[in-house]
């Protein structure tokens, strides 16, 4: 991968240009001095696998967007790519409790409750970007992950296991497939107090929305927990 100012790379031509420059030569249009194109540039270089995935899943997904619309697999891609967090841990407990909004069994009244082993990786480069000036309300949009806790610790191997997840699509074909998680919320996060006020605010930690469906917890490696077409690869 090379990261390159937007002069020194070929006018992008047709809808996504810039993820097919990325694919036919490795070339990221990179703007110099640009805080969110940095961001971009530091998560290729801690999940290149993933990132590399991502870029050929738009490309892939391109026959079945509409002229001037996406379409719901590139809208997940891309609210991932600028929001994805993914939240891992090796207890499938808190990971259900987050994709059921259930703040008070995932917190606790004031934080307490968060598990010591449950991990928060930001791979959304505009999250990134947004922690440089930090607010209550901003929110990731979550892969939630059981794994083993090799997996969940090294981002190498994450980088793996999101890569082959992303790569078999699954049930990631739509944005609500993403969990919400207003991620100031997770114990040290937050320059403030984090105190049972904090977590009280209904217009940060909100109810689901009304016939929302509940994100998927995955699992690596893929096992019975999963949709046979995820086990299966396809």
């Amino acid at each position: 991968m090379r990261f390159l100012p937007p002069a020194e790379l070929p006018e992008p031509v047709g809808e996504a240009g810039y993820e097919r420059e990325i694919a036919a030569s490795g070339r990221v249009s990179t703007r110099p001095g640009d805080l969110h194109d940095v961001c971009n540039a530091l998560v290729w270089a801690r999940f290149p696998r993933l990132k590399a995935t991502l870029n050929r899943r738009h490309l892939e997904a391109l026959p079945g967007s509409r002229r001037g619309r996406r379409g719901p697999v590139r809208d997940a891609l891309t609210l991932f790519d600028e929001c994805g967090l993914v939240i891992a841990g090796t207890d499938r407990a808190p990971l259900e409790a987050l994709a059921r909004h259930d703040w008070t069994a995932l917190f606790g009244a004031a934080g307490e409750c968060w598990p010591a082993g449950l991990a928060t990786w930001v791979v959304g480069h505009a999250n990134l970007e947004k922690l440089f000036q930090p607010y209550k309300a901003m929110t990731g949009h979550c892969l939630l992950l059981q794994a083993e806790v090799g997996v969940v610790n090294d981002p190498d191997r994450l980088d793996a296991a999101l890569a082959d997840l992303w790569s078999s699509g699954g049930p990631m074909d739509s944005p609500g497939a993403l969990c919400p998680l207003p991620f100031m919320g997770i114990p040290g996060w937050w320059p403030g107090r984090q105190d049972a006020n904090f977590y009280a605010d209904p217009g940060v930690f909100r109810p689901p929305r009304a016939g929302r469906a509940v994100p998927s917890v995955l699992s690596w490696p893929e096992d019975s927990s999963l949709s046979p077409s995820l086990r299966n690869g396809r």
